[in-house]
Formats: structure tokens, C-alpha cells, sequence
């Protein structure tokens, strides 16, 4: 069985002894800005959402279903509840 070799004892650099500047490459061209995904609404935000169309029908019961695919619908349709907007509508209590 062979012996293994031993390691370098010098503490050169592998860049300094393969003769490769030990530098990071810089970023040269400008970062395209990021696009505003839209994502699928929360739990939350389509309890709200449809809560507020039960309000405005007055407070009539039985239709729950209803508001709740209308706002589901419409919280998609809109598309403003976005992936960067989910950070400012979230809330600490």
C-alpha cells in the first residue's frame, strides 16, 4: 500500500503558487431591476377580501361560497398583491 503525501507545510496560497491573482471577479454591467411576480393571495387576504363583500351585501348569510371565489377571483384579476407588496402587508402583533 502506498504511504499518502503529505500536505504543503508552507502556508503559500494555491492562487500564489499557481501564479492566478487571488481576486474576486467585480460586477461590470448594471443589474436588470427585479419584475414584480404576482403570487397566489393568502388565506388571509381572501378572508378579508370576501368579508368585505359580505358586508356590502348588507350582512345576507348563505352566500359565503360566492364571496369567497369572487375574492379569490378578484385579488387574482387585480394583481396587486405581488411578492414585494406581501412584505409590507404582513403585520406584527
Amino acid at each position: 500500500m502506498p504511504t499518502p503525501q503529505r500536505r504543503r507545510k508552507d502556508s503559500a496560497r494555491v492562487s500564489e503558487v499557481a501564479g492566478i491573482p487571488a481576486t474576486l471577479p467585480t460586477a461590470t454591467a448594471t443589474v436588470p431591476p427585479v419584475e414584480r411576480t404576482p403570487v397566489e393571495p393568502t388565506h388571509d387576504e381572501i378572508a378579508r377580501c370576501a368579508y368585505q363583500l359580505y358586508e356590502q351585501r348588507g350582512g345576507v348569510p348563505a352566500r359565503d361560497w360566492d364571496d369567497w371565489f369572487e375574492a379569490e377571483r378578484d385579488l387574482r384579476n387585480s394583481g396587486r398583491v405581488t411578492s414585494s407588496d406581501r412584505i409590507h402587508l404582513t403585520r406584527f402583533d
